[in-house]
Parts: structure tokens; C-alpha cells; sequence
């Protein structure tokens, strides 16, 4: 017979809500930021970049992703082939093995930054293009309003809230 658990009311609270949300493969659950990162990093390998490793590099590949599961290793080769990555198909690899395998979520985001490493692609390369984005979007921000309209508006506001007094 199996071994019976006691669990208080407020752990088994949490259980449904982690159960709930393993509907939803958008995202692993606190590595929201890796998760993307490790995405944006696997489409900047291509399969020419692949095709030109060295035989010791492609043997670094071997070992880097040597202490995941196999299917991890053929998941990221097909992503990096295709081309076709989201983070939902990351996050539902994460989940499928763990609940296979029993590994943790994030294991698959740290074979694709191990995989990457080997390319000499790193967090430091997709941050730099998120702060460039990021540059272009406050040039397109609208201006702040003139010293003027500032004052036009204070006005406004004093006149409307006199104006509520007498009602």
C-alpha cells in the first residue's frame, strides 16, 4: 500500500494552482525572462553556423547537451534547422519531460544556452538588440506637452473645480 501524505490546506492551495497553470505553455513559471532570451538566442544559430562547426566544436555540442535527455538534444536541432522557435514550443518540451522524465522546466532552457554557448551566442547579444528596440520606441514617444499647454490646463482645472462649488 502506498504511503499516505499529510499536506495542510495551504499547500494543497498551491498544488492546484501550479496544476491550473500547466495549462497555459506560454510561459515556465518564474524564468519568463530566460525563457525569451533563450529563444531569441537558439534563432541566431542557423544550420549554416552548424554545418561550419569544426569536428571538436561539434564535439563540444555533444557534451554540452550531453547531460539533458536525448529528445532535448533532437527538440533544438530541429528548432535551429526549421528555423521555427516559440516559447511556447520550449515551454511545452519543459513540460512534457517533466512530466516524463521528472526534470525540471528549466532544464530545456539551460540545453539551449548551452548549446548556444558554443556558438559564442550569449544573453549579452539579445540584450544588446533588446536595448536597441527599446531606443527606437522612445524616439517614436510622443513629446511632453509645452510650458503653455501646461498652463492652459491648470486653468481649465481651476475653473472646473470653481465651477462644481456653485452646483
Amino acid at each position: 500500500m502506498g504511503k499516505k501524505l499529510k499536506i495542510t490546506e495551504s499547500q494543497l492551495k498551491r498544488l492546484i494552482v501550479l496544476k491550473e497553470s500547466w495549462g497555459s505553455y506560454d510561459t515556465i513559471s518564474g524564468w519568463e525572462d530566460e525563457l525569451e532570451t533563450a529563444v531569441k538566442k537558439l534563432q541566431k544559430v542557423t544550420p549554416e553556423m552548424y554545418n561550419n562547426l569544426s569536428s571538436e566544436d561539434n564535439q563540444r555540442v555533444t557534451e554540452a547537451l550531453r547531460p539533458y535527455e536525448d529528445n532535448v538534444y533532437d527538440y533544438i536541432m530541429h528548432w535551429m534547422e526549421s528555423g521555427d522557435v516559440s516559447a511556447d514550443d520550449v515551454a511545452q518540451l519543459a513540460y512534457d519531460n517533466e512530466e516524463e522524465f521528472g526534470t525540471e522546466p528549466q532544464f530545456v532552457i539551460f540545453a539551449i544556452d548551452d548549446f548556444c554557448d558554443v556558438f559564442g551566442i550569449s544573453d549579452s547579444d539579445v540584450e544588446d538588440e533588446n536595448e536597441d528596440s527599446d531606443f527606437e520606441n522612445d524616439e517614436e514617444m510622443p513629446t511632453p506637452p509645452s510650458e503653455e499647454e501646461t498652463q492652459n490646463n491648470q486653468v481649465y482645472e481651476s475653473i472646473r473645480a470653481n465651477f462644481k462649488r456653485f452646483l
